[in-house]
């Protein structure tokens, strides 16, 4: 693994027109620079100069609408290019199934499904369904056709991070606390990466009848991973008001991000932290996110 900040910068001598969608995906609008021999002729060369420079085997979507190229990457997967123009929508994409298209989660799945909407040719003639669905519907429909908005969100002001899972009904609290420590560790990534300190901390938990608890608190001290642990181990043992259900369902979430934190009688006590979670940010940035683990996230 590798710190995907560096193919950010690769991508940027190209284009400064860059979305980072997810941890390892990008979105970048080529339209303004001038693309020798066409698009399909450039994917090849930036494919092959990401495989040579970093070793990465990478898969490239191309199509003038954003969610389309994010299928596209997809379908192209694991090491392929794949072009998809908008005059070709209908023929190319009719017969694949709704599930493959981003945005398209197991609870959007089932409602479409029991609709009678199972591909992505289903979609154009029932937009009166998608409106029902309110305004997420409505976007998820606009996506799907490709006349949905393909501005990328280039620099814009982050108003929070959160990470979450659902998995198969757990009953052990030991195992959900353990599983919020790992969704910690993303958060860490993201918070350090982005450069600004969280004063929000959230948790969700959702349990097998779908009883969903929450709790909050406002932290204005400086941000460490380990200060992080404690806040959501607190928030969960306070937001866990039925200890014999089981949990389906975590959420951790950061947010309202100031440039400057306010310090207390232990920030120097706490200069270690820093030191230490800088390094450990920086071995996680080159080598993965997965690369360092505390002992109790492992099973």
């Amino acid at each position: 693994m590798w710190g995907f900040t560096k193919l950010y910068k690769f991508l940027y001598t190209f284009t400064p027109d860059i979305e980072q969608y997810s941890i390892d995906e990008f979105f970048l609008d080529l339209s303004g620079i001038n693309v020798k021999n066409g698009h399909l002729k450039f994917a090849e060369f930036l494919q092959n100069e990401i495989l040579k420079i970093f070793n990465l085997p990478v898969s490239i979507g191309i199509s003038d609408a954003k969610y389309i190229a994010k299928l596209a990457t997809d379908l192209a997967k694991p090491f392929g290019i794949k072009m998809i123009n908008s005059d070709e929508l209908d023929s190319t994409l009719k017969n694949v199934d709704i599930v493959k298209f981003p945005g398209v989660g197991k609870s959007m799945l089932k409602r479409l499904n029991k609709l009678g909407i199972f591909t992505l040719g289903d979609v154009k003639k029932v937009k009166f369904i998608f409106e029902k669905f309110g305004k997420n519907g409505i976007k998820l429909y606009e996506n799907i056709t490709g006349t949905g908005d393909n501005l990328l969100q280039i620099n814009k002001k982050r108003k929070s991070f959160s990470h979450s899972r659902t998995f198969k009904a757990v009953f052990d609290r030991n195992e959900i606390k353990r599983r919020i420590l790992i969704l910690c560790r993303y958060i860490c990534f993201d918070v350090y990466k982005f450069g600004q300190n969280p004063t929000n901390y959230e948790l969700k938990i959702r349990y097998s009848d779908r009883i969903t608890l929450s709790g909050s608190i406002t932290y204005r001290n400086k941000f460490y991973e380990n200060v992080l642990h404690e806040i959501m181990n607190d928030l969960f043992i306070k937001c866990d008001k039925f200890e014999t259900k089981s949990i389906i369902y975590i959420s951790v979430c950061v947010g309202e991000f100031t440039n400057r934190a306010e310090q207390n009688l232990f920030s120097e006590m706490k200069q270690n932290n820093t030191e230490i979670d800088k390094a450990v940010h920086k071995i996680r940035e080159k080598y993965g996110i997965d690369s360092l683990l505390f002992a109790k996230e492992i099973k």
